[in-house]
């Protein structure tokens, strides 16, 4: 992938499938078996006769824009890598199955002046192509726009078959570099470029005349028979040659015009003198001016922005459209009414105006090289004014405020606050009359740190802002915004810090606070969070993930029956002798009984006679509860009283209660 700011050109994208219908065979043999043979019929698709909006990322000159264009050839970008290459735009006659130019491009960009064409918006499909041109096949849309164009245009500037693939090529860029991405969503660009520079016209003083041109994303699919042969290698320039807008000049004193799109193939300069010498004758005009003149371009511009102001629904862009080329629709002046005119689908158009020569020489030609101590230039004197009538002047340029100075080296200037109060403020740039006093650092030793430019105005003395600080902080920000890969890094940056200062807060809710004091100090937050969970598991394990589960686990109930055969469980699990088991139980209750007899139990004595007299029945009550509950063992137990110390001891009750 290249780096951001770099871009890789490839010459092509080849189509797995080039767009139309396709037969898939399929045969089935086993021994001396075969099934019955299946043809199925797909058609593979792609734009034809427009240009879906989603494919369009770019134009170049933008739509509807005026500027010094004449140094840079304009292009179109799409997003699909592979559509200038989906079709054949050149079918072999004898094979339509197979091409005569496979890796050409089927649609080229072609830029026109409104002397030279003719745009139809709207018509059938069947309508815009040229005569004895059809396509067969699948269409995209029933009608579309086209072009109309005299065949001598066509030999001037459109591309020539061999020149059509050097046009068209495979931009790869950096998808974080948003500047040539241009949102593509893989990197991957197809781009177009026209042919001719779209050069001014040239004034009777010498002055640029601004020009309006409509660029053309034609079709030439089975239409390759009608473009310009090669050109043959030029070296000298003719003094008398057709010029780009298609029309005569008498002098040619920029060669760009004429290499932009110079005579056919194959005239010459006295040739061409005197095919047109007629037309020239009639539509002559003083030397160095051109027959066609640039209409008002300014007038549409304002038009198309009042359109597209007003403009609303679904239609919006339609409307824009058609009021951007609203003088190319109409019928045009050709000079050529004899040529006959083509016609080529229009798949995406828009217009531009180019207001100036542009380029490094004409930067040059008008730089103002006066230095310090030049005499200011007089002004221009008043045009003379017609006879029988008083001269005029022009009014006074307006007073210039006087300028307003300190020794601080900073300048009074006017200033517009937020709130709309015209004021003076106070600027100063980084160089000064003298030195100055630096600000003061911060206790840290680090110089204080803005981050928007209104953090750095300053209120002097006299009340006013000093607006030098805020001024060059917004210029630097604006300088490093510029880049596109400063924009992406601090596009990570903030996405980066965002999301752990997110994830902070929302672990700081459910941990205790000393576990997150470092991580809030800190830069990587999965890192942080990781040594700080395991350092709390090893220093307060019960806080962080609750009790600890005991090595072994208690001892479970052992599930006896009721017929005593819990003492041969004890002794088969203690690998004893059942006997011995039956003893010891025998001495441990014996010792117990003993020890309950022995164990002096305090009794208060009643003191009056109401008391004894509650305690004599509470005595008798439960002296007969316990008769009753003996009773009912002596009847369950009555063969284990013999032997057992609990059954004598019932049993010497017992005697006691009947005696």
């Amino acid at each position: 992938m290249p780096q951001p700011g770099f871009f890789v050109l490839h010459r092509w994208a080849k189509p797995p499938l080039k767009a139309g219908p396709y037969v898939l065979h399929a045969e089935h043999d086993v021994a001396d078996w075969s099934s019955e043979p299946l043809d199925s019929h797909i058609t593979v698709t792609a734009p034809r006769y427009t240009l879906p909006p989603d494919q369009l990322l770019g134009v170049y000159p933008p739509a509807n824009a005026s500027g010094e264009f004449a140094g840079r050839l304009p292009q179109i970008v799409m997003r699909r890598r592979t559509l200038p290459w989906e079709r054949d735009g050149d079918p072999n006659p004898a094979d339509p199955s197979t091409s005569r130019h496979p890796d050409h491009p089927w649609v080229a960009l072609v830029v026109l002046r409104s002397s030279e064409c003719t745009l139809l918006p709207d018509v059938a499909v069947a309508e815009a192509l040229s005569p004895g041109v059809h396509h067969s096949g699948e269409r995209d849309v029933d009608r579309c726009a086209c072009v109309e164009v005299p065949t001598s245009v066509v030999n001037k500037v459109f591309p020539a078959v061999q020149e059509i693939p050097l046009l068209t090529h495979l931009r790869e860029v950096d998808q974080r570099d948003t500047e040539l991405a241009m949102g593509d969503d893989d990197g991957w660009l197809a781009v177009v470029m026209a042919n001719r520079l779209p050069m001014s016209d040239t004034g009777p003083s010498g002055e640029p005349v601004p020009v309006r041109y409509l660029a053309c994303l034609v079709s030439l699919e089975g239409q390759f028979h009608l473009l310009p042969p090669p050109p043959p290698p030029r070296r000298i320039f003719d003094n008398l040659a057709l010029a780009a807008d298609t029309v005569v000049h008498l002098s040619a004193a920029d060669p760009d015009h004429l290499a932009a799109a110079g005579p056919a193939a194959g005239a010459t300069a006295t040739e061409i003198a005197g095919h047109f010498s007629g037309v020239a004758s009639a539509a002559r005009k003083p030397a160095g001016q051109p027959v066609h003149v640039a209409g008002d371009w300014q007038a549409t511009t304002a038009k198309v922005e009042r359109v597209a102001a007003a403009a609303i629904g679904s239609d919006a862009g339609r409307q824009v459209r058609l009021a951007m080329v609203d003088e190319f629709i109409g019928p045009a002046s050709y000079i050529f009414e004899l040529d006959a005119k083509l016609r080529f689908p229009v798949l995406a158009y828009w217009t531009f105006t180019t207001t100036g020569s542009g380029g490094f020489e004409s930067y040059m030609q008008h730089l103002d090289v006066g230095l310090l101590g030049t005499t200011p230039r007089p002004p221009a004197p008043p045009p003379a004014a017609p006879p029988g009538q008083p001269a005029t002047t022009p009014p006074p340029p307006p007073a210039r405020p006087a300028l307003e100075t300190v020794d601080t080296g900073h300048v009074g200037l006017a200033h517009l606050t937020r709130r709309g109060d015209r004021t003076r403020a106070w600027y100063r740039g980084p160089l000064v009359p003298r030195p100055t006093e630096r600000s003061a650092a911060a206790a840290e030793g680090h110089a204080r740190l803005a981050h928007v430019s209104d953090q750095l105005r300053v209120i002097t003395p006299d009340g006013r802002e000093d607006l030098s600080r805020a001024g060059a902080f917004e210029i630097g920000r604006l300088l490093a915004l510029s880049q596109p890969s400063v924009v992406a890094a601090l596009l990570r940056w903030r996405t980066e810090q965002f999301g752990a200062q997110r994830a902070a807060e929302i672990a700081a809710a459910a941990l205790p606070s000393r576990f997150l004091d470092p991580v809030r100090r800190g830069a990587d937050l999965g890192r942080l969070v990781t040594m700080q969970l395991l350092d709390a598991l090893g220093d307060h394990p019960l806080e962080v993930v609750g009790p600890v589960r005991p090595v072994i686990d208690p001892g479970r109930p052992l599930r006896v029956s009721e017929q005593g055969e819990e003492l041969e469980t004890v002794a088969r699990g203690l690998g004893v002798d059942l006997r011995t088991v039956i003893d010891a139980e025998a001495v441990v209750r014996s010792a117990a009984l003993v020890a309950l007899a022995d164990a002096e139990v305090p009794v208060a004595e009643p003191t009056d006679a109401s008391t004894r007299q509650v305690a004599a029945r509470l005595s008798g009550a439960l002296t007969a509860r316990v008769s009753a509950l003996t009773r009912d063992v002596m009847e369950t137990r009555g063969t284990r009283s013999a032997t057992d110390p609990l059954g004598g001891l019932l049993a010497r009750l017992e005697r006691e209660e009947n005696s």
